[in-house]
């Protein structure tokens, strides 16, 4: 009400103004002063222009209104605004790394990043620590999950659990295994048949909580995983109580991607180097890899090998050089003397596949017991390896 009032006050100060111009002008008219008229009365009217502003501006200054410095102020202010909230959605827009960059750029983030807080130590790397300073070997058999059934896989993980195995590596049945031989192809179809899921696997292992106390590292594919979704995987597998991931046919690009999901979940992803694998590249994965390196012993795919390529032990040496992580070897190791071989390149763990699968499928065969043959070839892996 009191601006209406004041800038009402200013326009009738202003008209009367303009009124006295023109009366000037009429005046100067009467006058005789014609030819100097015109001019006058456009200096009046100039003058009462001048004069109207000004009116104006004391009136609000007179009345406690902004003055024309604070309006400058206030337009500042909202140009301000307008900028910040613009630079906020360009802010909100970027990835957390890169707004983490540019807050520790600008100084207003001073604490360190959350990759130089030193992380818990994950059961993986509990157990392979414990078994350095006891200076063994980590046996780690490898299973197919369903084969011949989920009952089977059950009893089969507590007796490798009973005698001597350190982690274990669960397979997860896929319809096409590229990175298997055919022992663990046909171990994946016998399973697929007796209608193995997933989801299946993950029950199956959350009900050994309390009982199964080794890491387990589940062994699958891209696809299964990228069907379930990265996130919803790796929260259910480690819900179940699984310790990390081995993911074969997942590059390195992908893995690193990967790696963080699973980190977050709290599983270690477990990434794979064979013999074929540049050196900047190995050095990378090994870099990468979390819990244990995954050293493939040959060129090919998983199967039972009399012998192992010497160059092995030249890779397990090449490896040691480039970080601290564990190194397990894995592929074509069949019994006792391999393992023992492995060990003595200076390999941390040493991973049976092929040849357990061929023992189970034997016991199955013969109507035996699954879990206790499994049980009577881990330990002889064991007695080799702590010979």
């Amino acid at each position: 009400m009191t601006n209406g009032m004041t800038n009402g006050k200013a326009l009738l100060l202003a008209l009367a103004v303009l009124a006295l111009g023109g009366a000037g002008y009429g005046l100067f008219q009467l006058g005789g002063f014609g030819e100097f008229s015109s001019g006058i009365a456009s200096a009046c009217l100039l003058m009462a222009l001048v004069l109207a502003w000004t009116a104006s501006y004391l009136f609000r200054v007179v009345s406690g209104q902004m003055t024309f410095i604070q309006q400058r102020r206030q337009y500042r202010q909202a140009y301000d605004a307008f900028t910040t909230e613009a630079l906020q959605r360009k802010f909100d827009a970027l990835s957390p790394e890169e707004q983490e960059r540019l807050l520790r750029e600008s100084g207003q983030l001073t604490t360190p990043p959350l990759d130089a807080v030193p992380a818990a130590p994950t059961p993986i790397e509990l157990r392979f620590s414990a078994l350095r300073q006891q200076g063994r070997c980590a046996l780690m058999p490898f299973l197919m999950a369903g084969d011949p059934d989920l009952a089977a896989t059950r009893a089969c993980l507590l007796a490798l659990q009973a005698n001597g195995a350190d982690l274990v590596e669960l397979g997860i049945p896929y319809s096409d295994p590229l990175a298997d031989g055919p022992v663990i192809q046909a171990a994946a179809s016998r399973a697929l048949k007796a209608r193995t899921t997933p989801a299946g696997v993950l029950e199956m292992l959350s009900s050994l909580k309390g009982e199964l106390t080794m890491p387990v590292v589940l062994f699958t594919y891209s696809n299964p995983l990228l069907n379930r979704g990265m996130e919803a995987f790796c929260a259910a597998a480690a819900a179940a109580g699984a310790a990390g991931l081995v993911v074969p046919d997942l590059p390195l690009e992908e893995a690193e991607k990967l790696s963080a999901i699973a980190a977050a979940a709290g599983l270690d992803l477990v990434l794979l180097v064979a013999p074929t694998t540049p050196a900047e590249r190995m050095g990378r994965i090994h870099q990468a890899s979390r819990g244990f390196t995954y050293l493939v012993s040959v060129t090919g795919v998983t199967g039972v090998r009399t012998n192992l390529e010497s160059r092995v032990g030249d890779l397990v040496g090449q490896l040691k050089t480039l970080g601290d992580t564990p190194i397990a070897v894995g592929f074509g190791i069949s019994g006792p003397e391999q393992a023992r071989q492995v060990r003595d390149w200076g390999a941390d763990g040493a991973i049976v596949g092929s040849a357990l699968v061929k023992v189970m499928e034997a016991a199955h065969g013969q109507q035996g017991d699954v879990a206790a043959a499994a049980g009577r070839f881990c330990a002889e892996l064991r007695a080799g390896l702590d010979a």
